[in-house]
C-alpha cells in the first residue's frame, strides 16, 4: 500500500509502474492516456482520490528529473549529505532539498544551475525539464527505453562527441543511462533507474 508520507513508499510503488510499463506496451499507453485511472485500479477509487498522477515520457532529446517530495523536509534537512559518488540528479536534488534558493534557482533555470554544479552543459543539446512533487502529487518519469522501444528506434545512436566523452563515465554516461543506453557496450538497455531520489 502507498504511503504518501514515507520517501521509500513512494519511490517503490512508482518503481513499480515503471517497470510495468517496461515491460507491458499496453500498461505504459494507459499510464500514458489515463494515469488517474491507472492510479485508481492500483490504490483503489478511495485511497486515489486527491492524489495526482502526472506522467512525463523521457526521450533521446529530453531529459526530466524530479524533485520528489521528501517528508522529512524541512527538519531533516540539515542531515542531507551529497556523497561523491551520487549522479548529477542526486546532487541537484539533494542540494534543493538542503536550500529553497537553490531550489527556486534550479527549476527557474536547470541548464544554468546545471553548468555551475558541474562545469559542463547538457551533452547533445538534450533539454533537461525539472519537476517537483508535492504531498498529493506523484510525478512518474517514463525512461527512454520505453520511448524508443515503442517507436522501434535504435537507442545506441550516438554522435562522435558522446561515445568520445563516454569511456570516462560521468555526465554523459549518466546521461546515456538516462536516456537506455549502457554507456560502457553503447548499446539500448533495459528500464534505467527513473524513479526519484532517496533520502
Amino acid at each position: 500500500m502507498l504511503d504518501l508520507n514515507s520517501i521509500d513508499s513512494r519511490e517503490d510503488f512508482k518503481w513499480d509502474l515503471i517497470s510495468r510499463a517496461f515491460k507491458d506496451p499496453e500498461f505504459s499507453s494507459s499510464l500514458k492516456e489515463d494515469p488517474h485511472s491507472v492510479l485508481e485500479q492500483e490504490l483503489g477509487r478511495d485511497v486515489a482520490r486527491g492524489i495526482t498522477l502526472a506522467v512525463h515520457q523521457e526521450s533521446p532529446k529530453d531529459i526530466y528529473f524530479l524533485i520528489n517530495y521528501n517528508p522529512d523536509l524541512p527538519q531533516k534537512a540539515g542531515q542531507i549529505k551529497v556523497e561523491p559518488d551520487d549522479n548529477p540528479e542526486a546532487v541537484l536534488v539533494k542540494k534543493a532539498w538542503k536550500d529553497p534558493e537553490y531550489r527556486k534557482e534550479l527549476l527557474a533555470d536547470p541548464h544554468d544551475k546545471f553548468l555551475q554544479e558541474f562545469g559542463s552543459p547538457i551533452p547533445g543539446g538534450r533539454t533537461l525539464r525539472v519537476l517537483e512533487e508535492d504531498r498529493d502529487q506523484l510525478h512518474l518519469i517514463l525512461p527512454a527505453a520505453i520511448h524508443v522501444q515503442e517507436l522501434g528506434q535504435d537507442a545506441s545512436a550516438l554522435t562522435d562527441q558522446d561515445l568520445e566523452q563516454v569511456s570516462g563515465g560521468g555526465i554523459v554516461g549518466w546521461i546515456l543511462k538516462k536516456i537506455g543506453i549502457d554507456p560502457y557496450t553503447h548499446t539500448g538497455s533495459s528500464c534505467s533507474s527513473a524513479s526519484g531520489v532517496r533520502g
